[in-house]
């Protein structure tokens, strides 16, 4: 479900995503089916470590997109991730994201060039901060996006995202202590490329497009300075027939990579 692989679920519903694909297709809900089960079945379990709440998240992002939000497994969940997301976007307590990592015993050696995250952020397993699986899943649910309410609390969510203090987090969040004393490296956050500079790494290009594409679902994005800015640098692509021709380096196909990290932008 969660792999850097070409096989991997993620990178064959983005790929699927991106080729159009929707519920109602008979070969995608014959193949998607096994998966609507299985999240069926998981949220009714408990969590055991961060691993079941981001596999959960993924499954539903993905269904969300290829237009499975109204099933109610996948309703379910992830109205049960907005509801955990806005109450944190909401009281908007950056500040307070990280403790020391000296504040229990057996950090790993291996992870000290990683942050630990707070255990408030995470109790029973639940992560509080949005991951980009979450913007994903929200913004691509009418059920949330055509209910005002339920839709301001989304675009909470994107306002978090949009905030400085949010974009200075570590870049994949950092590192997570559950409560059996093991340790985990989270990641996933939503850091946008060129938030800070004039400038987007080659690298990040292709994540950049796909976050553009996404957050021009939400309102608040869509008036934000690194939205227009972000949009400006992609004009600069234009050709004179009004299409968009991306240098090479901008649409990557890796062997090993995440679709949604822009690895795969082969289509």
């Amino acid at each position: 479900m969660h792999s850097g692989k070409s096989e991997g679920y993620e990178n064959v519903m983005g790929k699927l995503y991106e080729f159009g694909l929707r519920k109602g297709m008979r070969v995608l809900d014959e193949r998607t089916a096994p998966f609507r089960r299985w999240l069926d079945e998981q949220i009714r379990l408990p969590n055991e470590g961060y691993f079941p709440v981001l596999y959960r998240t993924i499954v539903a992002a993905f269904l969300c997109m290829t237009g499975y939000a109204d099933e109610p497994a996948v309703n379910e969940w992830v109205l049960k991730r907005l509801e955990t997301v806005y109450l944190f976007a909401e009281q908007g307590k950056l500040k307070d994201a990280y403790v020391s990592r000296d504040s229990f015993r057996g950090f790993p050696k291996a992870y000290r060039a990683y942050p630990l995250i707070n255990p408030e952020l995470y109790p029973n397993d639940e992560f509080k901060l949005p991951w980009v699986h979450d913007v994903n899943a929200f913004l691509h649910s009418p059920m949330l996006m055509e209910d005002a309410q339920l839709r301001g609390k989304v675009e909470a969510v994107v306002d978090l995202v949009l905030r400085p203090e949010y974009q200075r987090l570590h870049v994949g969040y950092g590192v997570m202590r559950h409560s059996s004393g093991r340790y985990y490296v989270m990641g996933w956050g939503v850091h946008l490329p060129g938030y800070f500079g004039s400038e987007v790494e080659a690298e990040d290009s292709g994540r950049l497009l796909l976050l553009l594409s996404v957050l021009s679902r939400s309102q608040v994005a869509r008036k934000h300075p690194w939205f227009k800015k972000s949009v400006a640098l992609l004009n600069r692509y234009k050709t004179g027939e009004g299409l968009v021709c991306f240098p090479r380096e901008f649409l990557p196909e890796k062997r090993f990579g995440y679709w949604v990290g822009g690895a795969r932008m082969g289509l």
